[in-house]
C-alpha cells in the first residue's frame, strides 16, 4: 500500500473525518461517479479504530511501567544474590575455596542487566545446591533457596512481558500506518471523484477540494509545492 503519508496521525483523522462527512452527504452521486461506497464505509471503520487505538504517548507509557517492573525484579535477584554471597563467606571464611566458588565479577556485571542476571542466576542456584550441605547448617535454607528461584522466575516473566509488549507494539505501529495510509488515499479519491462529478457545480465542487495542508519546503523543492506525494491535488483528475 505504500508508505503512510508524511502528515500526523491528528491532521489524518481530522482531514478524514470532514471529508466522511461529506461524502455521506453526497455518496449517491460519488457512487454514480465510479467510487464504490465500501470504500467510504472502509473508511468509516479505520476512522474508528484509529481514533480508538493507544496512542503512542500511551503506548510509551505502558513500556515504561513494564520496565520499571522488570528492575524491581531485577534488584530482588541482586539482593538475593548477595545474601547468598554473605551466607556463603560467614559460613566458610571470605577466602575459602567456596568462596571462591561464586561467580563474583558475573555477577557484579549482573547489578544492571537483566539479560546477564538471566544467565547469573541459575548458576548461583545451581552454586547453592552444591554447597547445601554445609550451608544447612545456618537454618532456613529451603525457604532462601524458593526465594532465588521465585526472584529468577519473576525477573523471567517480566522480561518476556516485556518483549511479547514490544512485539505487539511494532505490530501495532504498522497496523496504523496501514490505516493512516488507506484513509488518506480514500480522502484523495473521495474529493477526485467529486471534484470531477461536480465540475459543473462550483459550489459542491468546492467541497471536494483537498484540506490536506501545504507544507513549507526546502529552498531546493520548493520551486513546485503540490509537487509532492502529500501535496493537495485540487485541480487533479477533474476532466
Amino acid at each position: 500500500m505504500g508508505i503512510a503519508p508524511n502528515y500526523s496521525e491528528q491532521t489524518i483523522l481530522s482531514v478524514g473525518s470532514v471529508t466522511l462527512f461529506v461524502a455521506r452527504d453526497h455518496q449517491p452521486a460519488l457512487e454514480d461517479g465510479g467510487l464504490s461506497g465500501h470504500r467510504i464505509d472502509q473508511m468509516e471503520r479505520d476512522i474508528e479504530e484509529l481514533e480508538a487505538a493507544p496512542t503512542e504517548e500511551a503506548n510509551k507509557l505502558t513500556l515504561r511501567g513494564f520496565t520499571e517492573s522488570k528492575n524491581e525484579a531485577l534488584d530482588q535477584c541482586y539482593l538475593w544474590g548477595r545474601k547468598f554471597e554473605q551466607k556463603i563467606e560467614d559460613i566458610y571464611g571470605k577466602h575459602s575455596a567456596e568462596a571462591g566458588m561464586f561467580p563474583r565479577d558475573q555477577f557484579a556485571d549482573a547489578v544492571d542487566s537483566e539479560d546477564e542476571m538471566l544467565v547469573v542466576m541459575p548458576t548461583l542456584l545451581d552454586l547453592l545446591e552444591q554447597l547445601e550441605e554445609g550451608l544447612a547448617q545456618n537454618g532456613e535454607l529451603e525457604e532462601f533457596k524458593s526465594e532465588g528461584s521465585a526472584a529468577l522466575e519473576t525477573l523471567q516473566n517480566r522480561e518476556l512481558t516485556q518483549e511479547l509488549y514490544k512485539v505487539e507494539k511494532g505490530e501495532q505501529a504498522r497496523h496504523r500506518q496501514v490505516l493512516r495510509r488507506r484513509i488518506y488515499d480514500t480522502v484523495n479519491d473521495i474529493n477526485k471523484t467529486g471534484r470531477r462529478v461536480y465540475r459543473n457545480d462550483p459550489e459542491k465542487r468546492d467541497l471536494f477540494r483537498s484540506r490536506w495542508p501545504y507544507k513549507k519546503r526546502s529552498s531546493e523543492s520548493s520551486q513546485s509545492e503540490a509537487s509532492g506525494p502529500d501535496a493537495p491535488e485540487d485541480d487533479a483528475d477533474d476532466r
